[in-house]
């Protein structure tokens, strides 16, 4: 038995503080915000989506419209960045291909050998 914030709790040899403070609400259930759970309320509940574990919106009929508007948003910033600056900056070119290369790469769960 040990006591947290004034309340004894059984079981829990430790706590563990929230990775992203704003996700969970605490208290004697530890709960969290509406669309989080599990385990440090990293867990994206069913109906709900999150943009870099910072972001989170409950889906719904304006979710194909917030899709578009991002995707909109990701070209019109790569087309200004790619014909301004590096039409006159060939490194920044080539910077911004590594960096959609490691982008790409990210999104898939590759499991690299330790070494």
């Amino acid at each position: 038995e040990h006591e947290h914030g004034g309340v004894l709790v059984r079981g829990w040899l430790s706590f563990l503080a929230c990775p992203v403070a704003s996700n969970c609400l605490g208290g004697q259930d530890f709960a969290c915000k509406p669309g989080r759970s599990g385990r440090l309320c990293t867990v994206t509940d069913r109906g709900w989506t999150v943009v870099g574990q910072r972001w989170w919106m409950e889906c719904g009929k304006q979710g194909p419209l917030y899709t578009i508007l991002g995707m909109l948003g990701v070209v019109a910033v790569w087309f200004t960045i790619n014909h301004l600056a590096s039409g006159q900056y060939v490194a920044l070119n080539v910077g911004l291909l590594f960096v959609q290369c490691t982008a790409l790469m990210s999104t898939y769960p590759l499991n690299w050998h330790s070494n």
